[in-house]
């Protein structure tokens, strides 16, 4: 059976470090033991709740004063926090991603954000229509060619139809 001094420089060492499971180590005491006393005293669970705020009060302070020391170092990482966290002219810049809808009767369908892939599935569809839209033009581009060109000289007349032969005037004659 543990005696109230042992409970009682328990205490003591939560209140330097806050660290319940560290405390218990130092001082012999399971740590499941003072978590049960916690539940079954309700005037030990109070003070165990205090010592523990002391302790965690006493760890800022000395993380603190370990901060200061980084300053006075000009570390600028340790410059960079310290003004962050102390002065609202260096503090970040609140941005907020809620959404927000007016709901009337049944309300709006929710909103589909979409993830990675789907952004980089519809940059490739994009990409290939674009690439499809430039192939066709090009192609279209060189049928029209084809169509304004003279036919070759030495093309016989079976390869020719009659809409690529030339209209003749009938009343025309060249064989003087």
């Amino acid at each position: 059976m543990i005696d109230d001094k042992t409970k009682l420089k328990l205490l003591k060492e939560i209140e330097k470090s806050g660290i319940v499971y560290l405390s218990c180590y130092k001082i012999g005491v399971d740590r499941a033991t003072y978590y049960r006393w916690k539940k079954i005293n309700k005037e030990f669970k109070e003070t165990a709740n205090q010592a523990e705020r002391y302790g965690r009060d006493n760890n800022c302070d000395i993380a603190e004063h370990a901060l200061m020391l980084k300053v006075k170092d000009k570390d600028m990482r340790a410059i960079e926090y310290l003004l962050k966290h102390n002065h609202p002219k260096y503090k970040p810049k609140k941005s907020s991603s809620v959404v927000i809808w007016h709901k009337k009767g049944d309300g709006l369908p929710p909103i589909h954000q979409k993830t990675l892939e789907d952004l980089l599935d519809e940059d490739a569809d994009n990409r290939i229509r674009a690439e499809s839209v430039v192939i066709c033009k090009a192609h279209e581009a060189s049928e029209t060619d084809k169509l304004t060109e003279d036919p070759p000289q030495n093309q016989t007349p079976s390869d020719t139809s009659p809409k690529d032969l030339p209209i003749q005037d009938p009343s025309h004659n060249n064989s003087t």
